[in-house]
């Protein structure tokens, strides 16, 4: 059974990824999985452990960013674009990790 959870931010390597609007993310236990999966960015971050899926799931979102929101649009596709645009539209700030 999966529950739905909010988040207003990640936090990930020194980094903490505030939301201008809260994030909808559902949370499964499926087989001994844990899973976080929110399909409207396409982030899905599973492990053994609610902490270790969590981690996944963080690790997702800021690999995401790094590599799609940060980079020029000559260099994506248009699906691609269309994700950078709804990263930059959720994630309102990028700071160091208190």
């Amino acid at each position: 059974m999966a529950t739905t959870i909010s988040r207003d931010h990640v936090a990930w390597n020194g980094r903490r990824f505030d939301f201008s609007t809260a994030l909808t993310v559902m949370l499964e236990l499926d087989d001994g999985m844990w899973c976080y999966d929110c399909p409207s960015l396409g982030l899905l971050g599973c492990g053994p452990s609610r902490e270790e899926a969590l981690t996944r799931f963080e690790s997702e979102l800021a690999f995401l960013w790094d590599e799609i929101a940060c980079e020029s649009d000559d260099a994506l596709l248009p699906q691609a674009q269309d994700l950078k645009r709804r990263l930059t539209r959720l994630v309102s700030s990028v700071r160091e990790a208190a």
